[in-house]
């Protein structure tokens, strides 16, 4: 179980005590990222080889965000009153709509992945528009509620305070 101290909670789901949730993040934030761009300069370039980009980046973070939501979840589940935080309810909930409205582009694009048509550009906007809203709930749940710190006892740092302790 994750440790509760004054610094923060410490991540359950953890390799050598560094938190895996945050570590996996980036992946699919920048895969989906990466779709709705894609998306977007194909609607001027109608470019065949970016909707196919975009189909293997809706891959690729839809994998990857499943590997995080497992991380986050066993963390969402175990660590002490995480689960009485909104921020960590919208947070779950919200990173769970994106990877339904990513598997229902992916849907859109299956048969024709290199076919460009509106619907893929409104779900990449989509998904988009929920992760700036799960993301900043993320980075409040790391930094304002301090969920994955690790205690100055077993090496981490509390830069705010003076001497880092």
């Amino acid at each position: 179980m994750g440790m509760r101290h004054e610094d923060g909670i410490e991540s359950t789901a953890s390799v050598l005590r560094h938190p895996v949730h945050p570590l996996l993040v980036p992946l699919p934030i920048t895969a989906f990222l990466g779709v709705f761009v894609a998306d977007f300069v194909d609607l001027f370039a109608h470019s065949a080889f970016l909707a196919e980009l975009s189909f293997w980046l809706l891959v690729a973070g839809i994998a990857t965000g499943i590997l995080a939501g497992i991380a986050g979840a066993i963390d969402f589940m175990t660590l002490p009153g995480v689960r009485s935080l909104d921020a960590a309810q919208v947070h779950a909930i919200g990173n769970c709509a994106v990877l339904v409205v990513a598997l229902c582009n992916l849907g859109v694009r299956w048969y024709q992945p290199a076919h460009f048509a509106g619907w893929p550009i409104l779900l990449s906007a989509g998904t988009a528009g929920l992760l700036a809203i799960t993301g900043w709930l993320g980075g409040s749940l790391a930094y304002k509620h301090r969920i994955g710190q690790i205690a100055p006892e077993h090496g981490g740092m509390n830069l705010a305070r003076p001497g880092g302790e």
